[in-house]
């Protein structure tokens, strides 16, 4: 029996420390439970608090992003230059930018990559060239609009609303004028005006309504045919002088299809291009009884041989002088010089020439003045006028070229 008690008093001692060790083990993995527990929660705070600051700083970059980048200009919007792929060149730096910001989080900068990479600079340069050309074409296009919404506005009666040019400039007009690329992709600077299946270059474009809009000068060419042709006809002593008189008069009018337009225009009311489009018409069968008419009225068809005093043969040799010098003063005029690397801007050649002091000055030792009137309307060319003694031009069309130029002076003589 003493046996017994020993064994179960020593049973019941391992069984205490059995459960003191049980209890301690427990009270351990219970602390590390809550260490770990409490790591997981510090863990997931920090996590949560760099998510939030990755989206602070992407939602700060996308405000910056949108803020800074070139954006199509509120007045550019509903015009007829508001198209999807004009849109695309303000579309591609942002969406660019975005996908970097996106990548570098906190550490974005927007200042840093837009100078340092390349395909960022590359779309934002694009961006602001097709921004400038769109805002000029705004500006020309209000210009004519203005211009021709003017009460009393006179389209050019050399400019014909059914030919394909016309036509083209009508759309351009009302606005039914595409405005896209020349080929799908294209960059700012190969973008232009499509009517139909026909493209036209800006420059092309602008020509077409400078000739359209610009003021009828066929009276100082068909002036000038008329006066020179009196002129040449009374010096003329015989029927072969006046036969070879009428013959040049004729070459000269034929030889020019700008002064044949004038020519036509005044004396029928119709340009080359109209009368053309009629199966029985012939400018040089219109221009054969002009000569005539000038012949009868201004070639005094001697009977015998003509006498001619010293003083009369004198006043005509001084005036035929006269005549041709002017005429080769007129002929020897040349456009300046221009420095190949000065800018144009899209400014007509004829413009840059009036505008050239060392043209000018050229024009001054013949006697011939350029005067200069400020246009009131943006995108709408200055009016620019010559002056010859007491006879002034009509505005002049500064897209012709100098030869138009030399008509218009020699009409003044």
């Amino acid at each position: 029996m003493a046996a017994d008690k020993a064994l179960i008093a020593g049973a019941a001692k391992v069984a205490g420390a059995k459960a003191k060790l049980d209890n301690a083990t427990l009270d351990a993995f219970t602390d590390l439970g809550e260490d770990i527990g409490q790591a997981a929660e510090n863990i997931l705070a920090t996590m949560q608090e760099n998510e939030n600051a990755r989206n602070e700083a992407i939602d700060e970059g996308l405000s910056t992003i949108n803020s800074q980048s070139i954006k199509l200009p509120n007045d550019h919007v509903g015009q007829i230059y508001d198209t999807p792929p004009v849109q695309e060149f303000y579309k591609k730096p942002v969406n660019t930018l975005t996908g970097i910001l996106n990548v570098q989080g906190a550490n974005f900068n927007y200042d840093t990559v837009t100078m340092q990479n390349q395909d960022v600079i590359d779309q934002q340069k694009a961006a602001q060239t097709m921004q400038n050309i769109v805002t000029s074409e705004i500006e020309k296009r209000n210009g004519y609009l203005a211009q021709v919404q003017t009460a009393g506005f006179k389209y050019n009666p050399l400019y014909n609303t059914e030919s394909e040019e016309g036509k083209a400039v009508q759309a351009y007009l009302d606005g039914t004028v595409k405005w896209e690329p020349k080929e799908t992709g294209g960059d700012p600077n190969s973008f232009g005006y499509k009517v139909g299946d026909k493209f036209y270059t800006t420059a092309q474009m602008q020509k077409m309504l400078g000739n359209a809009t610009a003021p009828d000068n066929s009276k100082e060419v068909f002036d000038f045919l008329d006066n020179s042709s009196k002129r040449s006809f009374s010096t003329a002593t015989n029927n072969q002088e006046a036969d070879v008189i009428g013959a040049r008069i004729k070459k000269e009018i034929l030889a020019n299809e700008n002064t044949l337009n004038n020519f036509l225009v005044h004396r029928s009311g119709y340009s080359l291009q109209t009368l053309n489009n009629q199966a029985d018409f012939k400018p040089e069968e219109e221009v054969d009884e002009f000569v005539s008419e000038q012949r009868a009225m201004h070639y005094d068809a001697p009977s015998a041989e003509p006498t001619i005093t010293p003083n009369k043969a004198f006043d005509i040799a001084q005036d035929q002088k006269a005549e041709d010098e002017f005429n080769q003063f007129v002929d020897g005029l040349s456009e300046p010089t221009r420095n190949i690397f000065s800018l144009t801007n899209g400014v007509p050649r004829l413009q840059r020439a009036l505008d050239s002091n060392t043209f000018q000055k050229n024009l001054a030792a013949g006697g011939v003045q350029v005067s200069k009137k400020v246009s009131q309307y943006v995108g709408v060319p200055d009016e620019y006028t010559v002056t010859y003694k007491n006879k002034t031009s009509k505005p002049l069309n500064l897209t012709q070229d100098i030869d138009y130029l030399k008509d218009i002076i020699k009409s003044l003589y």
